[in-house]
């Protein structure tokens, strides 16, 4: 059921408005009737009037300033068609390409080693320099100078594991001046390969948290430039991911995936510029020494939670992969 609403205007122009109102529509019997609709009212309000100019003056304005940008853009264009076909002339087309290519190449390369740079730094020991281990046992052994952290995980391995751990440290050492001819036995391809070398090993036979912990603190000296840390704590820990990926494998079997590894860039070497790079980046024998000052700051990892001692270790012998705790 269709009602008339009420209008309050009067005169003609109530008359209009309600013709306006009445819009014919078939009822459900075919016939066609009238129905209303509220009428229309002009919502303009007074301000309208003069907002419109503003509008149209801010939509010019929009048009010519794209206009300006589109035209600026062709001319940066036509530039360069310009110089790049002079540089064909002058026989070096590829000139404004190699540029850029080599600047962002450049731009990357910094990236890459101030990533690292960030990521791979250690706090300096705050208990300092030590040595390791104390008399008497230092009488028959000798002893090694080393941070407090590091004399302290060895005191918890006790007298046999320390053996193993100090075993593998020189069988890394002995495979490193092998595996690549002794090339770049500092911040180079066989340094890299002895840090990743020697934590597989370590975490094959003690665990990656003992390895990890160890590693680190090994690193916590206030000499070693920031680029050689980050270097070493990254080969560390490419090395700790090898072991975990093949558990079972044998000494021999990681120092060949180590080998593989570093081959295949997964380590980072010092390049000739002092950079860090991938070990793939630079050949064998052409890489750089780390200059600068020592890394300040760092971010101590959180422990892990797991206590080394000696008493569930199987020591195994010398080279193997044997060594193991009791869980």
């Amino acid at each position: 059921m269709y009602r008339r609403d009420r209008c309050e205007t009067t005169g003609p122009t109530r008359d209009r408005a309600h013709r306006n109102s009445r819009i014919t529509s078939p009822s459900a019997s075919g016939v066609v009737t009238a129905r209303t609709r509220p009428p229309i009212v002009n919502a303009i309000r007074p301000d309208h009037a003069q907002r419109a100019p503003r509008r149209h003056a801010i939509r010019v304005a929009y048009d010519a300033l794209i206009q300006e940008v589109s035209q600026l853009q062709i001319d940066i264009l036509n530039q360069a068609g310009l110089i790049r076909a002079a540089g064909d002339l002058l026989g070096s087309g590829n000139f404004i390409d190699e540029q850029s290519t080599n600047n962002r190449r450049q731009t990357l390369a910094k990236l890459f080693h101030d990533d690292l740079l960030a990521r791979f730094n250690v706090p300096v020991d705050p208990d300092g320099m030590t040595t390791w281990p104390k008399p008497p046992l230092s009488w028959p052994f000798g002893s090694q100078k080393m941070t407090a952290e590091e004399a302290r995980l060895l005191d918890d391995l006790g007298l046999m594991g320390a053996r193993d751990a100090y075993g593998i440290y020189k069988t890394a050492i002995h495979e490193s001046e092998n595996v690549f001819e002794s090339a770049g036995i500092t911040d180079g391809h066989s340094d890299a390969f002895r840090h990743a070398y020697w934590n597989a090993m370590l975490a094959n036979r003690f665990g990656p948290e003992f390895a990890q912990e160890y590693t680190n603190a090994h690193e916590g000296v206030d000499t070693n430039a920031a680029s050689a840390e980050a270097m070493d704590l990254h080969n560390n820990a490419v090395g700790r991911r090898i072991a975990a990926e093949h558990p079972d494998a044998s000494p021999e079997e990681l120092a060949t995936y180590v080998k593989e590894a570093v081959l295949r860039g997964d380590m980072v070497v010092v390049g000739p510029d002092g950079m860090l790079t991938p070990s793939d980046q630079v050949a064998l024998g052409e890489t750089g020494r780390a200059e600068g000052p020592p890394a300040t700051g760092g971010t101590k990892p959180p422990p892990t939670g797991t206590e080394f001692t000696s008493g569930g270790y199987n020591p195994g012998s010398d080279g193997e992969s044997s060594g193991t705790y009791d869980s």
